[in-house]
Parts: structure tokens; C-alpha cells; sequence
């Protein structure tokens, strides 16, 4: 299963990977069938989040009775950070009723999940600031520098397709917050949540929401709050105090910057570390719409698993394979 960064890639290079890659996958002793090397949708992506975390955490099984025919809220929200996408899955609640906001049911020890899942192609981490930086130097003269607020003050990085120029940054918190906010301005959207289409009608938040892959990275996995990076684990904290240790990282001079970065995941692209932590806070609150001030759980590891969609997508089609579909598929 292929995700985002095929998506990105246009329908006839992401064909050709994916039926490559198929032609190998015939020919090795594995199980495999044609049809079974494919691109999934980023719904599709978020519901395997989903179904990851939650099986981990314990809540699929909490079903009292087979027959129970819906669940509640008891069940985590996850909000999944890639490269190229994010995607928002959460449990719709009994009473909630306009059907066009679900995305699929998933079927668990006798339970039925409704779901909500939401996927944003091009508001991954890599790919927002890729935006940014060419919202930046759209219009400039090839070798002219362009100051960037995202970046350490008076640190240099090279941009363009020959290098030609470079960016200078001024380690500028609130200028940086305003160009990713700018990201969704773009969408049409002013006030947030910007990415949550029919905002005013989407189903209400669980009480518990996980973040995971690059939202993890960004935060616990570099020391966001405490300086203390952990490769894995987890923290809860609020978009507010997020946004406030931000704000704090993108003072730091280069050389304070790289040598805290150092020892952390990723600690090559330390200078990346103020944008893309700036980008996290922005997502969660202009697009998502959350409270700054209401706790939200970031980990890459429940239970002593590392939390991938990959994980849900096996507990998902194992069932349908060897039921041969005769129960409810997602």
C-alpha cells in the first residue's frame, strides 16, 4: 500500500511504481495476488490510524455485548502528521446523525465503529514547508538573499532548482506563524478551523485525541518543551504550550539550535526544527479548530508498539481475508 508520496507524484509515474513493484512481489514466494499493490486514499490511510491506536489502547475491545451496535466517544482520536499528508479519524458519536460526514465503519469484537476521517493532501510537514519556502521566494531575482522568519537568525540555506539563492533567517516566531497560517488562507478559509469542511456540521471531538508520526518528531521527539529528546515515548501537552516552546526554539542563535538538536532524531535538519514545530501549532489550531488550551497526547510508541497505519491496515484486511469477505469490510 502506497500513500501521499505516490499520490504526489501524478497518475502515470505512480502507476508505473506501484505495478513495478507489484511484478516483484508476483515473483517472490510470497502470498500475493494481483490487485494487492495499490495507492490507498488518505481516508483510508487515517482509518488505519485509527484502528492502530485504538486496538493498542485497548478500546476496540470494550464492547459489553455482542450486539452493541455503536460505539461511543470512549475510543482516542488520532491526528496523523506525514510528509505529504495529515489525516483526522475519530468515532462518531450514537446521536450524531448526517450521514455524509462518515467515512466508513469498522467492525471490532462485536462493535461498530462510525468514523469521521478527514485527509489533507499537500499539508503534510515536508510539503508545507516546502510551500512556505516558495511562497517566500516567489518573484525574487535568481541570487538574491531572502529572509526567512523560520529559520535560526542569520543562518543560510540554499533554495532553487540550481541553488542559485539562499534564504537568511531572522528566527522570527510570529512572522513565521503568519506565513504557515497563510497556508490556509489559501483555501478560502480566514477564521479556523480551515480544514475541517462543514466545520459548523462536522461531528463533535472525542474527549482523548493522539498525535503521532511527524507530530511526535516535531514535539517530544526533539525536546520541544523540556529540551530533553526522546526517541520514543509520549507527552501530553496543549496546543498553547506548544505554541510557547516554539516560540521559545526559534530564538535560539544556530549554533544554540544545533546543539540542542543534538543527539535527537533528525538532528541533521535542526534548522528546520522552528518551521516545522510552528507548523504543528498551526495545524492544530487554525486548521483543526482545537482549543488551545485542551491537552492533546502526542507518541510514537502505545503498549510498546510503534504506532504506524501500516499496523491497522494488517488487523483490517486479515479479517477480510480469511472471512473471504463474509463479514463487513472497511
Amino acid at each position: 500500500m502506497a500513500t501521499s508520496g505516490l499520490r504526489l507524484l501524478g497518475s502515470d509515474l505512480s502507476k508505473a511504481i506501484v505495478q513495478s513493484a507489484g511484478n516483484v512481489l508476483a515473483a517472490s514466494p510470497f502470498a500475493f495476488k494481483p490487485g494487492w499493490a495499490s495507492i490507498i486514499s488518505g481516508v483510508e490511510e487515517g482509518l488505519f490510524g485509527w484502528v492502530t491506536v485504538n486496538f493498542l489502547l485497548g478500546t476496540l475491545r470494550n464492547a459489553t455485548s455482542a450486539k452493541q451496535a455503536l460505539s461511543g466517544p470512549s475510543t482516542s482520536g488520532i491526528i496523523d502528521l506525514g510528509g505529504g499528508s495529515v489525516q483526522l479519524a475519530y468515532a462518531v458519536p450514537p446521536e450524531f446523525a448526517p450521514s455524509e460526514l462518515f467515512s466508513g465503519n469498522v467492525s471490532f469484537a462485536g462493535q461498530v465503529h462510525r468514523l469521521h476521517v478527514r485527509s489533507h493532501l499537500h499539508f503534510g510537514l515536508d510539503e508545507a514547508r516546502a510551500r512556505v519556502g516558495q511562497n517566500l521566494a516567489r518573484g525574487v531575482d535568481g541570487g538574491t538573499p531572502v529572509v526567512h522568519p523560520c529559520l535560526p537568525l542569520g543562518h543560510k540555506a540554499a533554495f532553487g532548482s540550481g541553488l542559485q539563492s539562499e534564504f537568511v533567517g531572522s528566527g522570527d516566531h510570529e512572522s513565521c506563524v503568519n506565513l504557515h497560517a497563510n497556508l490556509f488562507r489559501e483555501t478560502g478559509c480566514e477564521e479556523p478551523p480551515c480544514l475541517q469542511h462543514g466545520a459548523s456540521q462536522a461531528p463533535p471531538m472525542p474527549a482523548s485525541i493522539l498525535g503521532f508520526s511527524y507530530i511526535y518528531d516535531r514535539t517530544r521527539g526533539v525536546g520541544l518543551l523540556d529540551g530533553d529528546c526522546q526517541l520514543f515515548g509520549n507527552q501530553t501537552a496543549s496546543v498553547a504550550q506548544l505554541r510557547e516552546a516554539a516560540a521559545r526554539l526559534c530564538m535560539l542563535s544556530p549554533i544554540e539550535a544545533q546543539r540542542r538538536a543534538a543527539g535527537c532524531g533528525d538532528s541533521e535538519k535542526w534548522s528546520n526544527f522552528c518551521g516545522d514545530a510552528v507548523y504543528i501549532t498551526v495545524l492544530l489550531e487554525h486548521g483543526f479548530g482545537i482549543d488551545p488550551s485542551r491537552p492533546l497526547t502526542v507518541a510514537n510508541k502505545v503498549a510498546g508498539v510503534e504506532l504506524v497505519w501500516t499496523l491497522g491496515a494488517i488487523i483490517a484486511n486479515a479479517d477480510a481475508l480469511t472471512q473471504r469477505g463474509e463479514r463487513d469490510e472497511l
